[in-house]
């Protein structure tokens, strides 16, 4: 059976797209994160509530990628994402 996961994106973010890169600022204003193209599309993806599973499938589609390699990026984006729960996802 494969792991669901379901990250849900806290509201209060204020989100900016400049060029090819994501930048999302707390609504305190202390903290400020920078994805790039790959982070964006995989932030998005959890915020319209698509599960990991869903996410890699779309990435190996879109990105021309190994499912191996597309599964490692959002592996790596969870880990991050997680080391900043408390500002990024609701509990």
């Amino acid at each position: 059976m494969k792991e669901i996961i379901v990250l849900t994106v806290r509201e209060d973010l204020i989100e900016k797209k400049a060029e090819e890169k994501l930048f999302i600022l707390t609504s305190d204003g202390r903290h400020l994160f920078s994805l790039n193209e790959v982070g964006a599309f995989i932030w998005n993806a959890f915020k319209h509530n698509k599960a990991k599973n869903d996410i890699v499938k779309d990435l190996v589609s879109l990105y021309d990628v190994e499912e191996g390699q597309a599964i490692k990026d959002v592996d790596v984006f969870i880990k991050e994402v997680r080391k900043h729960s408390a500002e990024l996802i609701n509990p």
